[in-house]
């Protein structure tokens, strides 16, 4: 058994220690059945089957207990697989089961049972007992994990094969929108045929799934980065948020908005802050990630901009600032030079100067403006009655 001490290095080896130390809080903060379901490649289980124990004993230790789904692109051999996995699991000192049941909502209640008694549920999505049935169809297999996600409120569900992510032209796709990116991907020779598979089976899920859920594409030996950091490791599918603009507060639910931006910050908010003059918020639909904008003579100055804690790593922020550069071609903003967030910010500016505690950031801006932006910047009141600490998604 991995000691404590081995654990905490080997996590905050993967990435920023807060970055781990946020992400297992969350996890262990959760029912232990929505942590996460992993989708197992069959060539995993056959050549990097002790990878996948390694990163599993690793989980087990930190008290975390992912569902196993063997079988999903290939049923070929997934009983055996099954039977594999269990027995290194067992010879590992992991708490694991095999759940053999004919219907979707038998095996994921058995799942859900076993993942919350911290038994590592291993779901084989075999063939029905009929050897003349030719098998369960994909489209079947999919469901049957549409069923299992929507059951125990999977947060994540992650697909390990050996290749990892996908990759265009020899580089890695960190992300795959797939409102613009699907039909693309789906016909590149460069995506294998079961990644494709993958692709079409995640926009399945994600049009029937009554809860939110992540997707990535990940190999066993980045697993663990994928779960740990914000940036994760692989290839990242979703859908873009969709992003609401409103013209003040009025049409607002805004203690949940408060709510948001305090979490993104991890301190609350100064007194009076809702009742300082804003222009425009664009707004996730379900609270999670906002920004405030006050026009200006000099342009759009970006008040706060800020992804909620739980949603980090979703690449909601870029749905967010997509929405607001799409109506102002003139942004500008201040962030506080310790800000693990503005790399991020020098990507998407066309300047930017240290001054002090802080970092002011221009887009668009005429060259004759900008030192008065600057200035108008520096200028704003904090929103924050003290700052303690650096957020690594918002700007203060």
């Amino acid at each position: 058994m991995y000691a404590p001490d081995t654990i905490s290095r080997f996590l905050w080896s993967i990435g920023k220690r807060a970055e781990a130390e946020f992400y297992l809080d969350l996890f262990r903060a959760d029912a232990k059945e929505r942590f996460a379901t992993i989708a197992v490649d069959g060539p995993v289980l056959t050549h990097a089957l002790d990878a996948l124990v390694v990163d599993l004993r690793f989980l087990s230790e930190l008290g975390l207990v992912p569902v196993i789904v063997l079988g999903l692109l290939d049923a070929d051999d997934v009983i055996k697989h099954a039977s594999s996995l269990a027995l290194e699991l067992a010879r590992a000192d992991i708490s694991c089961t095999v759940i053999e049941h004919p219907t979707p909502a038998e095996a994921a209640e058995a799942a859900r049972v076993a993942a919350r008694d911290g038994i590592i549920p291993i779901l084989p999505l075999a063939s029905p007992p009929s050897p003349a049935s030719g098998g369960r169809p994909l489209a079947d297999r999919f469901e049957m994990v549409r069923v299992v996600l929507d059951t125990i409120q999977t947060r994540k569900l992650i697909f390990l094969q050996r290749r990892g992510g996908i990759l265009l032209d020899g580089r890695a796709v960190s992300l795959v929108e797939l409102n613009g990116d699907l039909l693309t991907l789906v016909t590149s020779k460069d995506v294998s045929r079961k990644q494709k598979t993958i692709l079409n089976g995640i926009a399945y899920l994600i049009d029937r799934l009554t809860h939110r859920c992540t997707f990535a594409m990940t190999s066993p030996i980045e697993l663990l980065r994928e779960l740990f950091t914000t940036g994760g490791s692989g290839t990242m599918v979703r859908r873009a948020a969709r992003v609401e603009r409103y013209e003040g507060y009025g049409a607002l639910d805004t203690t949940r908005l408060v709510t948001m931006l305090e979490s993104a910050f991890e301190r609350p908010l100064s007194e009076g802050f809702l009742e300082r003059p804003v222009s425009r918020i664009y707004l996730e639909e379900h609270y999670r990630g906002a920004a405030l904008v006050l026009e200006t003579p000099l342009g759009a100055y970006m008040s706060k901009f800020a992804v909620g804690r739980e949603a980090q790593g979703e690449g909601l922020g870029k749905d967010v600032w997509g929405a607001l550069t799409q109506d102002y071609a003139n942004v500008f903003w201040r962030s506080r030079t310790k800000n693990a967030i503005n790399a991020w910010y020098t990507k998407q500016c066309d300047g930017m100067i240290r001054t002090g505690v802080w970092q002011v950031f221009w887009r668009g801006l005429a060259p004759e403006r900008i030192p008065e932006a600057i200035a108008f910047a520096l200028d704003q009141p904090k929103d924050f009655p003290r700052v303690e600490s650096e957020s690594t998604t918002s700007l203060g």
